[in-house]
C-alpha cells in the first residue's frame, strides 16, 4: 500500500537544487544527500522512489533509461569493502 508522502522540508528542496546546480550529474550517496539536506537518509529515498514512479508514468518511454539508472544508483551505494549498507 502506498502512503501518500510527506511535505518537504524547505531545506530539501534548497539542498537538491544546489547538488543538481553544482554536481554536474554525478550520482552522490543517499546519505551524503541527507546530510546536506538536514533530512534522513529513508527520506531521500522516498522522495528518489516518488519521482521514479512519477518518471514512469508520464514518459514510459523511459523505462529502459530509468532501469540503468536505478542500476548504477545500486553500484554506487556499494561501500569500497563490498557490504551493502544497512
Amino acid at each position: 500500500m502506498d502512503y501518500p508522502m510527506k511535505p518537504r522540508k524547505p531545506s530539501i528542496d534548497l539542498g537538491l537544487a544546489i547538488l543538481s546546480a553544482t554536481n554536474k550529474g554525478r550520482a552522490l550517496p543517499h546519505s551524503m544527500i541527507a546530510a546536506y539536506c538536514d533530512t534522513s537518509k529513508q527520506r531521500i529515498e522516498q522522495i528518489e522512489k516518488a519521482a521514479m514512479k512519477k518518471l514512469r508514468v508520464r514518459f514510459p518511454e523511459l523505462e529502459i533509461h530509468l532501469r540503468d539508472l536505478e542500476a548504477r544508483r545500486k553500484v554506487d551505494s556499494l561501500p569500497a569493502s563490498g557490504i551493502i549498507e544497512q
